[in-house]
């Protein structure tokens, strides 16, 4: 079994080497992910526009539906032969 240190000192820390990519290297991966969260801000927007939409049509069909305007009867068997 190995022992454990429970410390953790600055100079240690300063000992440590991290290795990075290169400056070209972090701004091509800055805007592979700027060009990602674009394209994911542009489906969110699409899908809060249909979400309207649907909301949208779905009142329209309640309100049809209670006023008479559509026969649910008819509506529902014609559905479910598709």
């Amino acid at each position: 079994m190995g022992s454990t240190h429970k410390t953790i000192y600055v100079p240690d820390l300063q000992m440590l080497r991290i290795p990075l990519p290169s400056l070209a290297e972090q701004k091509e991966i800055v805007d592979r992910i700027r060009s990602s969260n674009h394209q994911v801000d542009q489906l969110a927007d699409a899908l809060d526009q249909q979400t309207g939409l649907l909301s949208e049509r779905r009142q329209v069909l309640i309100t049809a539906a209670v006023t008479g305007q559509l026969d649910v009867t008819t509506a529902s068997s014609t559905a479910s032969s598709r």
